[in-house]
């Protein structure tokens, strides 16, 4: 996207939607938004097929920067959110400032992009509508975007499955962060409610339940991802589980 017509879109987006932050800017070649005295900016990972090595998405993170350029975890962010009203404001503010980004540097592919644990709760109806409509200003339509949810609690089923279906039906993909007892409520939504993805987070090893989790999402009828492959080792353990897809410094030349 040309700079004059994402200044528009930036403008226009601001204006209508985001009066209660400060106005997003452009620094050092990105777009960056601001909550209280914090940045809030871009990292996009490559999502990378297992079956050809093709770069098929991105998946968007939060980089939040204090006054004096120090990390801020996300959570600690979102924890500063007055009330639910203003948690909502400040997830649809990062999810929109991640599109502008993902705009400006050409990215293409599926946006992969977080939606807060908290929302599940908070949201009651009608997901994605708001978001559908900041899509539409960008001429982007729903189905570029990979919704990725917490799974949440074993009570919070209902509402998952309430959410999923929502984006669903409005034509967003759906992932869901997923540990094997979460795979197992997935496999009894029906069709309609069910993510189209499953995602796991890997850390400093390789997961011991990792063939398992695997297995099981196969059975819940769901694609795979694992999220920071980061070693070797767990590059070749979800190279022979068979996952669809990863990000990840390992999977990247």
């Amino acid at each position: 996207m040309q700079a004059h017509q994402l200044a528009h879109h930036i403008e226009q987006i601001y204006s209508q939607h985001f009066l209660q932050f400060p106005p997003f800017r452009m620094e050092h070649g990105q777009v960056v938004g601001r909550f209280f005295k914090y940045r809030l900016m871009s990292v996009f990972h490559p999502v990378v097929s297992l079956t050809d090595h093709e770069v098929i998405g991105w998946r968007a993170v939060l980089r939040c920067v204090s006054q004096d350029e120090q990390l801020v975890e996300p959570l600690r962010l979102f924890a500063l959110a007055f009330d639910n009203s203003g948690l909502v404001n400040l997830d649809r503010l990062v999810r929109t400032l991640h599109v502008l980004n993902a705009l400006h540097q050409g990215l293409d592919g599926g946006l992969f992009l977080d939606v807060h644990p908290r929302l599940l709760g908070v949201v009651k109806d009608e997901h994605g509508r708001f978001f559908e409509r900041v899509l539409q200003q960008f001429g982007l339509t729903p189905e570029r975007i990979v919704i990725h949810l917490p799974s949440g609690t074993p009570g919070d089923a209902v509402l998952l499955a309430k959410a999923i279906a929502n984006y669903r039906q409005r034509g967003y993909r759906v992932a869901t962060s997923a540990d094997l007892s979460a795979l197992e409520r997935l496999a009894h939504f029906d069709e309609a409610s069910r993510p189209e993805l499953a995602t796991l987070t890997l850390a400093d090893s390789v997961p011991l339940e990792l063939v398992d989790w695997r297995r099981q999402a196969s059975a819940a009828g769901v694609a795979t991802v694992a999220w920071h492959v980061e070693l070797p080792a767990q590059r070749d353990a979800i190279e022979r589980a068979e996952f669809d897809y990863a990000t990840g410094h390992t999977l990247v030349d």
